[in-house]
C-alpha cells in the first residue's frame, strides 16, 4: 500500500521551524539601461522579516512594469510581466534578490543564470524570456493603464519593458490590487513616481543605497558599468538590511497545530510515539536557536477505499481495435501482476495479436490510501476461417448478370482487401463490360470477422459486331460485310437468311430473290463464350411498273383512269399528272412481298391542252425508273343564248341563237328538234341548245316566260308598322291591264275582301272593322289585257301578325 503523510517527525529531532506563506512585499532594489544598445535588467528584493513560523514569500502572480501611464504619458511601453503560477515562486525566501534581465542584448556585468536559487545563495538570476516568466502583450497601455489578471502567454521578449533614456519608471503590483503600484521608482522629467530621481537614464544605473526604499534620498544613480551590482547588495547599509531580513528573531517559542494524515494499518511516528488511531498529540522541541515549537498534530487515519468497479472479462477478436480499459474510481493506478510490478496512472490498451486471456490489476487511492486490487480479464477470441468460394469467376460478356456466393457463417462482403463499404448483400456481377473485378468476402462467427477472402471476377471480352457496307441492296449488287468483333475470338459463323453460311471473318454474298433478310453473326472467343449480332438487309427488285390509261384524248373537265402494274412490297411511286398535282404511293412496308398488285388513280383536268403523265418508281437501292404518257385534254364548246326572256300571248315570236362562236364543224341539236344555229320561238316554256364537236359537247338552256299578267304576293303582315301592311299585287301589276277583280275568303268560305278597283290599297286584314286571326286565306283574282285575252288566278295568301 502507499500511504501520503502531510508531514512526518522522526525522534530525536533538535530543531523544528514550521513556516506558513504570509503577505510580504515586493520592491525595486536596482535598474540599469545599460552602457549601450538595451542592455538592461530590473532587480527585485523580496522585502520581509524571517521569524520561526514565517522565512518566506509566495509571488506567483505579481506583476513588474516599466511606465504604464500612471506617472506621465511618455515613456508607455504596452504590456507587461508577472511570476508564473509555478512551484519555484511559492515560496521565495525573505532578503533574496530576482534579477531579471534581457536576453536580447546581454549585459556584461550579469551573472550566470539561476533561476531556482540552486546555491541557495538568496539570489536568482533568470532572462525575461524563462518559462517561469509570463507575459501580457497589451495592457496596461495609454487607453488602459490598470492592469490584467489575464491575457498573460508566454514571455519571448524585453520590448513590453524596455527603458527609455529619457524618462521613465519600474514599479511593482500586488496582484491583490491592479490599480496602483505597491513600489515605483521614477526618474528623468515628465516621468514622476512616488520615488523620483532626478536627470536623464542614459547609461546609468539606479539603486537603493540603504533600507529608505520608499523616498528619493535613499536613491541615487550612478555609471555603468563601474556601479552595475546585479545580484549584488548595492552599498554596505543596503547589504546589512538585507540580511536582517535573514535572519529569525531569537527567543521565542511558537504554538503550532499541524494536521496529518496516515492511512488503515499504518502508524504515525510524533515526538517518539507511533500513533494508530484519530486523534490530537502534542509535543515540546527545543532547538539550539533559541526557536522552541509546541507542536500538536491533528491526527487522521483514512480508511482503505474499496477496489474500483470495472467492466471485467472484455472481449475482442484478434487483431481487433482495442480501446482503453474501463474502470471506475479516484486516482486510477494500473499494474500487470496482482501484486508487486509498478503501477501506472496510464490506461492500459490491450493487444489483440494474440489469442487467450489476458489480466490487468486496477487500484484506486483516497485521501493517500490506495484500495485492493480489480481484475480485469481481456479475451482474445481467435478468427474464423476465411469462407469457402471460387477464387476465379469467368463470365461471359454480355451473358446474364451473376451473383457471387460463398460458404460460411455470416458473410460480408468488400470492395477493398482493407477497408471498404461492408455489404451482407452478395454482388451482382453485370457483365455489360469486359474487366476484371475483385471482391473480398469474409465470414463472421462469435462476433469475430475472418480474414478477406479475394476473389477474382473475369468479365470476358465477347461482343460480336459487324456493320454492311450497304444495307439496302438491288438485286445484281453483293452484300459485303466488315466484322468489328471484339474480344479474344476463336471462330466466326454467317448466316446470310437465305440458307448461305460462312465461317470466314468477312463474307461477299449474292442474293437471288428479293426481300429483307436477316444476318446473323456468332463468335465464339478463346474462353469459350459466345456472342451474336444481326443485322437487316433490304434486297430490291429492279423497279417494273406497267402503266396504262383508258383514253387519250378527253375534254376539260373530263377524267382519265390511270391503272399502273408492279411488284408488291419493295416500290416507293411518285407520279405527277402534269397540271401541278401528283401522289406518292409508298409500298416499301407491304408484308406481302413478290406478288403482282395493280394501283388505279383517276383525275381531270379543267383546262384544255396536252398533259404529259410522269410515274417514277424506286426501289431500295436500285435505279430510278420512269415512265411517261400523255392526255389531250379538248376545249368544251362554249354555248350561250343569253338570258330568260318572255313572250306576250299572241305577241312576235323571239328570235335564239348561240352567241359564242364556236369551232368550224360544229353539229347543233335544238330541243325542238331543229339542227341549225338559229330558230325562232313563239311559245313560252323551256329552250335547250346542244353543240357538239369531235370529242366533246356543251349545252345552254333559257326559260320563255309568259308576259302580260300578275305577280301575287304570298303572305303579308298588317301590324301597322307601314311595311307589306295590305294584300294586293300593285306593284307587280302591268301597264296592259283592263278589267281587275279580287276576293278574299277565309278558310270557312266566307268572303271578308273584294275590290274591283286596281288603284286601291288592297285587304288590311280587317273583316267588317274587326281584325281577322292570322291564318291561311283564299284569293280569287280576274284580270282582261288590252289585246283582249283574260286569265284568272287563284291561291294561298298567309296572314302575319
Amino acid at each position: 500500500m502507499k500511504q501520503l503523510r502531510s508531514f512526518a517527525f522522526l525522534s530525536g529531532l533538535s530543531f523544528l521551524c514550521f513556516c506558513f506563506p504570509a503577505r510580504a512585499q515586493l520592491i525595486v532594489n536596482e535598474f540599469s539601461n545599460g552602457a549601450s544598445g538595451n542592455k538592461e535588467y530590473v532587480e527585485l528584493l523580496v522585502k520581509g522579516q524571517a521569524t520561526c513560523n514565517d522565512t518566506c514569500f509566495d509571488l506567483r502572480g505579481w506583476i513588474f512594469d516599466d511606465n504604464n501611464g500612471w506617472y506621465g504619458t511618455t515613456a508607455v511601453s504596452p504590456g507587461c510581466y508577472r511570476f508564473k503560477d509555478d512551484p519555484n515562486w511559492s515560496c521565495v525566501p525573505y532578503g533574496s534578490l530576482i534579477v531579471i534581465y534581457n536576453s536580447g542584448d546581454l549585459n556584461p556585468s550579469m551573472p550566470a543564470d539561476d533561476p531556482t536559487d540552486a546555491n541557495n545563495d538568496g539570489v536568482y538570476i533568470l532572462p525575461v524570456n524563462s518559462p517561469l516568466i509570463e507575459l501580457n502583450l497589451t495592457v496596461p497601455s495609454t487607453s488602459a493603464m490598470n492592469y490584467p489578471s489575464t491575457g498573460f502567454g508566454t514571455s519571448t521578449t524585453w520590448t513590453n519593458i524596455a527603458l527609455n533614456n529619457t524618462n521613465d519608471a519600474v514599479q511593482t503590483v500586488d496582484p491583490a490590487n491592479l490599480t496602483a503600484a505597491y513600489h515605483a521608482v521614477s526618474y528623468g522629467s515628465g516621468v514622476v513616481a512616488p520615488v523620483h530621481i532626478t536627470g536623464s537614464g542614459a547609461q546609468k544605473v539606479f539603486y537603493l543605497t540603504n533600507d529608505q526604499y520608499n523616498l528619493s534620498a535613499g536613491w541615487t544613480s550612478g555609471a555603468v558599468p563601474t556601479n552595475e551590482t546585479p545580484g549584488l547588495a548595492n552599498t554596505a547599509a543596503n547589504a546589512a538590511w538585507i540580511s536582517s531580513m535573514k535572519l529569525p528573531a531569537g527567543g521565542m517559542t511558537s504554538n503550532d497545530t499541524l494536521d496529518a494524515a496516515i492511512c488503515q494499518g499504518e502508524s504515525y511516528s510524533f515526538g517518539n510515539n507511533a500513533y494508530t488511531t484519530t486523534g490530537y498529540y502534542t509535543h515540546h522541541f527545543t532547538s539550539q536557536g533559541g526557536c522552541d515549537s509546541i507542536v500538536t498534530i491533528n491526527l487522521i487515519v483514512n480508511p482503505i477505499p474499496p477496489a474500483p468497479a470495472v467492466v471485467s472479462p472484455v472481449s475482442y477478436c484478434q487483431d481487433a481495435v482495442a480501446v482503453p480499459l474501463n474502470a471506475t474510481g479516484t486516482h486510477l493506478t494500473w499494474y500487470d501482476t496482482l501484486t508487486g510490478g509498478t503501477g501506472s496512472t496510464t490506461i492500459p490498451v490491450p493487444s489483440t495479436a494474440d489469442t487467450g486471456n489476458f489480466y490487468w490489476y486496477v487500484s484506486e487511492t483516497v485521501s493517500g490510501c490506495e484500495s485492493p486490487s480489480s481484475q480485469v480479464m481481456v479475451r482474445i477470441n481467435p478468427l474464423p476461417d476465411m469462407p469457402l468460394t471460387d477464387t476465379f469467376v469467368l463470365l461471359c460478356q454480355h451473358s446474364p448478370a451473376q451473383t457471387l456466393s460463398a460458404s460460411g457463417p455470416s458473410l460480408t462482403w468488400y470492395p477493398a482487401p482493407a477497408g471498404g463499404v461492408p455489404s451482407a448483400t452478395a454482388p451482382v456481377i453485370n457483365t455489360g463490360t469486359a474487366r476484371i473485378e475483385h471482391w473480398y468476402v469474409t465470414a463472421t462467427n462469435n462476433g469475430c470477422e475472418s480474414k478477406r477472402r479475394h476473389i477474382t471476377v473475369k468479365v470476358s471480352a465477347i461482343d460480336a459486331m459487324f456493320t454492311l457496307e450497304k444495307d439496302t441492296l438491288c438485286i445484281p449488287d453483293p452484300l459485303v460485310t466488315i466484322n468489328t468483333s471484339a474480344g479474344d475470338s476463336a471462330s466466326y459463323l454467317w448466316h446470310t437468311g437465305d440458307e448461305y453460311t460462312s465461317t470466314a471473318r468477312d463474307i461477299e454474298h449474292l442474293y437471288r430473290v428479293p426481300g429483307v433478310y436477316t444476318v446473323k453473326l456468332t463468335v465464339v472467343s478463346s474462353d469459350g463464350c459466345r456472342d451474336s449480332s444481326n443485322h437487316t438487309v433490304w434486297v430490291s427488285p429492279v423497279p417494273d411498273v406497267a402503266l396504262t390509261l383508258d383514253k387519250h384524248d378527253i375534254c376539260t373537265g373530263d377524267e382519265v383512269l390511270f391503272t399502273m402494274n408492279y411488284t408488291e412490297g419493295f416500290g416507293l411511286m411518285r407520279w405527277d399528272f402534269g397540271d401541278s398535282n401528283g401522289e406518292t404511293v409508298d409500298d416499301r412496308n407491304n408484308a406481302a412481298r413478290n406478288n403482282p398488285a395493280s394501283l388505279e388513280r383517276t383525275h381531270a383536268y379543267e383546262n384544255e391542252g396536252t398533259y404529259f403523265f410522269t410515274l417514277n418508281t424506286t426501289t431500295p437501292g436500285c435505279p430510278e425508273r420512269i415512265v411517261r404518257d400523255s392526255v389531250n385534254v379538248h376545249p368544251m364548246p362554249k354555248v350561250d343564248l343569253g338570258a330568260d326572256s318572255s313572250l306576250c300571248l299572241h305577241g312576235n315570236a323571239l328570235h335564239l341563237e348561240n352567241r359564242n362562236p364556236v369551232e368550224p364543224g360544229a353539229r347543233y341539236e335544238w330541243s325542238t328538234g331543229e339542227t341549225k344555229p338559229t330558230i325562232e320561238v313563239r311559245h313560252h316554256g323551256d329552250v335547250k341548245l346542244t353543240v357538239y364537236t369531235d370529242f366533246c359537247s356543251n349545252a345552254d338552256e333559257v326559260h320563255i316566260a309568259k308576259d302580260c299578267y300578275i305577280d301575287i304576293p304570298n303572305a303579308f303582315t298588317p301590324n301597322g308598322d307601314g311595311s307589306n301592311d295590305y294584300f294586293f299585287p300593285r306593284q307587280l301589276l302591268t301597264s296592259s291591264l283592263s278589267l281587275f277583280k279580287m276576293q278574299v275568303l277565309n278558310r270557312w268560305g266566307q268572303m271578308v275582301f273584294e275590290t274591283t278597283s286596281s288603284n286601291g290599297r288592297g285587304w288590311d286584314g280587317n273583316f267588317n272593322g274587326t281584325a281577322q286571326p292570322e291564318g291561311v286565306y283564299i284569293y280569287l283574282i280576274q284580270v282582261a289585257f288590252r289585246n283582249g285575252r283574260t286569265e284568272s288566278y287563284q291561291g294561298n295568301v298567309t296572314l302575319l301578325r
